[in-house]
């Protein structure tokens, strides 16, 4: 696959959001878009995906990387093991 890059004005998340979900496949051969703005505790999330592997992916968009954006991006990670560790032990229970 051949890339070509365009210089495009973002203006907002939503416009950001909506460009990496219709690219998707760039970034990653069988990456696919499941979902969007997941709430994990106080972090939320702008799109949820699968890789080829069947693997959960958190992206986090931001207009500017910065420590808010990595720290925000690993308390949501911190809050989604926390919650897969409540449903799995909830699973051994019953």
């Amino acid at each position: 696959m051949k890339l070509t890059f365009k210089r495009r004005e973002i203006k907002d998340l939503q416009q950001l959001g909506t460009l990496v979900a219709e690219n998707v496949e760039a970034i990653e051969p069988g990456l696919k878009i499941i979902g969007s703005n997941l709430n994990l505790g106080r972090a939320s999330i702008e799109l949820v995906a699968l890789d080829g592997s069947h693997t959960p992916v958190l992206v986090t968009l931001g207009l500017t990387a910065d420590d808010t954006m990595l720290l925000r991006a690993l308390e949501a990670v911190e809050k989604a093991q926390e919650l897969l560790m409540a449903v799995a032990l909830h699973a051994r229970a019953d």
